[in-house]
């Protein structure tokens, strides 16, 4: 019976962590380019036009939280709200989706919707 609890205890465990990892949230930054913020730091309006320009050569969008989290951006199948996020490159603003699989070293988020701020 004990071997019985441990176990529903432990799939209860692991399907609770697998869902919450996967569920839709909102997380608010500034849109930054990926390469270009963890290289040099760069990011804010100063640094939109780069951003811009590296997002059309295929750079990766990221978000920067007010924490210093960077996560990845990527499109969901209707990619309208992301591509929309490309042009608000230096800009705040909240970014709705679901958790996809993290990369190692950054969580990555699929874009569903986005508003600025």
């Amino acid at each position: 019976m004990r071997k019985f609890f441990v176990v529903a205890l432990t799939v209860t465990l692991l399907l609770v962590g697998t869902t919450s990892a996967f569920a839709a949230d909102t997380v608010k930054g500034e849109i930054v380019e990926k390469a270009c913020f963890v290289d040099r730091g760069a990011h804010g309006e100063d640094h939109a036009a780069c951003a811009k320009r590296c997002f059309e050569r295929g750079g990766d969008v990221g978000l920067l939280t007010a924490d210093g989290d960077l996560y990845i951006l990527k499109p969901a199948d209707d990619a309208a709200a992301f591509e929309s996020l490309k042009g608000l490159a230096g800009q705040t603003v909240s970014v709705t989706g679901d958790w996809g699989e993290d990369d190692g070293e950054y969580k990555t988020l699929i874009v569903s919707g986005s508003a600025t701020d």
